[in-house]
C-alpha cells in the first residue's frame, strides 16, 4: 500500500497525528480521533500489545462455548484494500462493528454490520468516506468448538469512488467468563480476518484485507 495511506495496521496514534492540528477546528476529525483511539483499546485489549506487556486473551474453553441462546459483541474493523501492481492504489479505513452470534442450530448464525468507517490521507485529512459491509453466512464451530467462519459483502466509497468487497473471514472466540453476569455471554471477545478479499470498482481489482475485532 502507498506510504500516502496510513497504514492499517497502525490505529493508534499514527491515524490520529495525521490531522492532529485540526482536532479543535472539524468534527469529522475529532469523530475521527475518537474512532482511532476506540479502535486501539480494543484491540489492546482482545488482542494484547507487546510493546506495552499486555498479552492477548486465550481462545475460548472449548466446553465454555455456549450451545443454546445468542450474544452481541461491538467493536472496531480495519478494512484495506491493496494493489501488487500498483502501490499508489486502495485505502485503509477504521470502522465499528457490530455482530450477533447466535450458538443454536441452524445456519446463518452470525448476522451483522461493518461501517461508521473514517480515513485519513496524509497531506490531504480526513477523507470522505461512507458505506456498510453486512455480515451473513456465520458457522460456528466450523473447525474447533471455539473458532468460526463467516462471509461479508457490501459497499464502501472513498473520496466519491465507490468499492465493491466481498469475502469471507476466519475467527476466533476468545477469554472465558465462568460467572458471566446477566446479559453476559461466556465469550469475552472475537477476532476474524480476512487476507484475501475481493475488491472492485469500475473493472479495478485489488485485494481486500479485514480484522474485526468486538468485545460483549
Amino acid at each position: 500500500m502507498s506510504s500516502k495511506y496510513v497504514s492499517a495496521s497502525l490505529i493508534g496514534l499514527v491515524m490520529l497525528t495525521a490531522n492532529c492540528g485540526k482536532l479543535e477546528e472539524l468534527e469529522d476529525a475529532r469523530q475521527f480521533a475518537d474512532l482511532a483511539i476506540d479502535a486501539n483499546r480494543i484491540r489492546t485489549r482482545v488482542l494484547g500489545d507487546p510493546v506495552l506487556g499486555r498479552e492477548g486473551l486465550r481462545g475460548t474453553v472449548w466446553d465454555d462455548v455456549p450451545t443454546s441462546g445468542s450474544a452481541t459483541f461491538l467493536g472496531t474493523v480495519v478494512v484495506a484494500a491493496v494493489s501488487a501492481d500498483n502501490p499508489d492504489a486502495g485505502f485503509a479505513l477504521v470502522g465499528r462493528s457490530d455482530v450477533t452470534v447466535d450458538f443454536g442450530p441452524g445456519e446463518d448464525n452470525i448476522t451483522g454490520t461493518m461501517d461508521q468507517f473514517q480515513s485519513s490521507k496524509i497531506g490531504e485529512g480526513i477523507l470522505d468516506v461512507s458505506g456498510e459491509l453486512q455480515l451473513e453466512n456465520g458457522v460456528v464451530g466450523n473447525l474447533a468448538p471455539n473458532q468460526f467462519a463467516v462471509d461479508y459483502s457490501g459497499d464502501v466509497t472513498v473520496e466519491g469512488k465507490t468499492y465493491a468487497m466481498s469475502g469471507d473471514m476466519l475467527g476466533r472466540f476468545l477469554g472465558t467468563r465462568t460467572e458471566p453476569e446477566a446479559g453476559q455471554s461466556t465469550i469475552r471477545a472475537l477476532s476474524a480476518v480476512d487476507i484475501n478479499g475481493n475488491v472492485e470498482s469500475g473493472g479495478e481489482r485489488l485485494v481486500g484485507r479485514l480484522n474485526l475485532i468486538a468485545e460483549n
